[in-house]
Order: structure tokens, then sequence, then C-alpha cells
């Protein structure tokens, strides 16, 4: 007589492949925990031509032309138009929403900018 199922010889394999996919779920996690950081973190900088920009990421470069920034917005207003405390206030790099980056930006274009 033939048996119809071996029973399972090999447990520990089991025990292997539940940590491998505990592992791969818990790493999965955490890159889509760092891409939703990165697309929700806002930091004011300044453009090459020292225009105020409100950037998208995190400030830092990589090196070879690779950065974790990417300009959202730029101002008309200059850096060179900041007193010292304002630039070192305003280039603090801490991460914020959009919306708290543009606003800090805005106040200074309303006092800084002609109107119209």
């Amino acid at each position: 007589m033939q048996r119809l199922l071996e029973p399972f010889q090999y447990p520990f394999m089991v025990d292997a492949m539940i940590v491998g996919v505990a592992v791969g779920v818990v790493v999965a996690g955490l890159i889509a925990a760092a891409l939703w950081g990165l697309a929700n973190a806002y930091f004011v900088g300044a453009e090459k031509n020292g225009r105020l920009a409100v950037y998208q990421g995190l400030p830092y470069d990589l090196g070879g032309g690779v950065s974790l920034y990417r300009v959202r917005y730029v101002s008309l207003l200059d850096a060179a138009q900041l007193s010292e405390e304002e630039r070192v206030q305003l280039f603090d790099h801490d991460l914020m929403s959009y919306d708290d980056a543009h606003a800090r930006l805005a106040e200074l274009e309303e006092d800084a900018l002609p109107r119209p």
C-alpha cells in the first residue's frame, strides 16, 4: 500500500520560510516609510543663482550629480536681500511640510518684493 502524503520531513524549512517572509515584509515597510518621508519632507534653500527655493527631499548631495532633493518652488527673492539673521533662520534645513516651507518664503516675499 502506497502512502498518499508523506509527513513534512523538514520543519526547519518552514521556520526559515516564515522568518524570510517576515524579514521581507519589515524591509519593504522600511523602504515604503523612507520613500513616503522623502516625498513629504521639504526645506528652504537657495538656487545657484541666489534665488530662494523650496526643495522636496533631504538636503544632501551624494556626489556625481546625485542629490536627495528637487526644486518645487523658486522665489523671485534673492538670498542677498535677506539679513544675516534671516538667512541663518531660513537656511536651518529643518524639514517641514510644503505649506510651511512656502509660507516661510511668502512672509519674506511680502516684506521684500515691490508690490505692483
